[in-house]
């Protein structure tokens, strides 16, 4: 099941990676959850183009089996969390580092950007499904997306 899954990412580009994850895991069982987050902690770096709205939901399914070292590193108040974007594009992918947020949010790979904006909240490691610094983004991973009322402050980068 495993090998299967790693030979069709590495037959895939990184834009169709994160899709081609998200079909093997909802073919999962629910007690598969050990398995999936193996899989996503270890794959997640590799993914452009991520569809939230497929990971949210398997997210949700497989929390309860999270295995706690992927955030045991983690303070349990992590003050601030930050993620560069442009309108219609809010996602689980956030940053501790402002920088990192700021160049995401003026484009990525390629993509030029009209209304960049940095979104910030407040977080505790209970919100935090995994991390992920293979690109030296400072990246955490969030079970779901916070929604408006979450968001403390959204600024504008010019």
């Amino acid at each position: 099941m495993l090998n299967e899954l790693k030979m069709q990412l590495k037959l895939s580009n990184s834009t169709e990676r994160a899709k081609v994850f998200a079909t093997w895991g909802e073919g999962l069982s629910d007690d598969q959850g050990g398995i999936f987050w193996s899989a996503v902690s270890e794959e997640w770096c590799g993914f452009d183009d991520i569809p939230y709205d497929r990971f949210e939901p398997l997210f949700a399914r497989f929390r309860h089996a999270r295995p706690e070292h992927l955030v045991a590193h983690l303070p349990d108040t992590i003050v601030r969390l930050y993620r560069g974007q442009y309108a219609g594009h809010d996602g689980l992918a956030w940053t501790t580092d402002l920088d990192v947020a700021e160049s995401f949010a003026m484009g990525h790979r390629g993509k030029v950007v009209e209304t960049p904006f940095v979104h910030m909240i407040r977080a505790t490691r209970d919100l935090v499904a995994f991390t992920c610094d293979e690109r030296d983004e400072s990246e955490l991973v969030l079970f779901k997306i916070p929604t408006d009322d979450e968001i403390v402050i959204t600024v504008p980068v010019t």
